[in-house]
């Protein structure tokens, strides 16, 4: 019976815990969300009184004029039209550098000899401004839309192929440190099992061993033996005959 009174209060402990928990993280939400949608309101409303009291409308515009200049190109058509035109120009630019990027990082990060001839050739173009790029886009590629297609296309290599290199990299140094920990394991189990073997040898009895192989010794020394004896019975022999 205490037994089963103790678990119930535990139950119910828990239960408690876990409502409490719920509730705590539910209003910590709320809060949050309140808070957040609360700066983004203010900052709108600040955005929209400033414009032409305090700062030039040219400079910063307004969150009125730019609802209303959406809605007009929504309304004309103009707005689909560009976007459309963006669309297959990030359709067409972002596949073909990712692809890129993406094949180019894994090559190098695959083949030590490419990363080293080609690695600060490629963080040198990466440094060079897009801004300065785009005018060369137009004059290579036409004002028309391969010319954006080629700085999506830019945009979107360097960083895929920086950040597939860099996970190359990382996944062969994580390599190289579990074949040193097992190669370490390794020696070590092999040193331990061999000064096992060692002091077996050392303290375990060793007259079994040679106990087959001690008995060929006994017979091939049992021929020479008596012949020997006798060989130096006549030496003996000749040299009390010579005194």
């Amino acid at each position: 019976m205490k037994d089963q009174v103790g678990e119930q209060r535990s139950e119910t402990t828990q239960s408690m815990l876990t409502t409490a928990t719920a509730k705590s993280i539910f209003s910590r939400t709320v809060t949050v969300t309140l808070i957040r949608s609360a700066i983004v309101v203010g900052f709108f409303l600040a955005w929209e009184f400033a414009s032409g009291r305090w700062i030039e409308p040219f400079l910063i515009s307004s969150p009125s004029r730019i609802f209303t200049s959406l809605f007009t190109g929504f309304y004309s058509g103009d707005l689909l039209q560009h976007t459309w035109v963006t669309f297959q120009e990030v359709a067409i630019g972002f596949p073909v550098g990712a692809i890129s990027g993406i094949a180019l990082g894994y090559a190098f990060g695959r083949s030590r000899l490419l990363a080293e001839i080609f690695e600060p050739i490629i963080i040198a173009l990466n440094g060079i401004p897009r801004t300065a790029l785009a005018p060369l886009f137009i004059v290579w590629l036409g004002i028309g839309l391969w010319s954006k297609v080629g700085v999506v296309f830019l945009l979107t290599f360097f960083l895929n192929f920086f950040n597939t290199y860099a996970g190359m990299k990382q996944c062969a140094e994580k390599n190289i440190k579990q074949a040193v920990e097992y190669l370490r394991a390794k020696l070590v189990t092999m040193a331990i099992l061999e000064g096992i073997a060692e002091l077996a040898a050392t303290r375990s009895p060793a007259a079994p061993y040679p106990s087959p192989v001690a008995p060929r010794g006994l017979r091939g020394g049992s021929g020479p033996h008596p012949l020997g004896s006798r060989d130096a019975g006549r030496a003996r022999t000749l040299d009390r005959h010579a005194g």
